[in-house]
């Protein structure tokens, strides 16, 4: 596998992760303002807390900044299709404001 793909592959499953703890993080939301019965939102809130860490944590983490810092480069970002590109556009918004 060229490294290009071995990128774009790294990419895929970085977004698949944060989608599923977006998801994840949708659903408690919603229990925890619609459906929760009285005395669940502290537990709620937790399970947001670590989502969000989680999340924060993929966001960072060295493999990922590796991942987009290469496939932004601008011969390799010419190579990707606009579905790929799509996936580094909703990267950067989702990390903006994260430290």
């Amino acid at each position: 596998m060229d490294k290009l793909a071995e990128y774009t592959r790294r990419l895929l499953e970085i977004s698949a992760r944060l989608k599923k703890y977006g998801e994840m993080g949708s659903i408690a939301q919603y229990d925890m303002t619609a459906t929760a019965p009285a005395g669940a939102a502290a537990r709620r809130g937790k399970l947001l807390a670590f989502i969000r860490s989680e999340s924060r944590r993929i966001l960072l983490s060295p493999q990922t900044l590796e991942t987009v810092d290469f496939l932004s480069e601008p011969e390799n970002l010419s190579r990707l299709d606009d579905r790929l590109k799509g996936e580094l556009r909703l990267y950067r918004r989702r990390s903006d404001g994260v430290t």
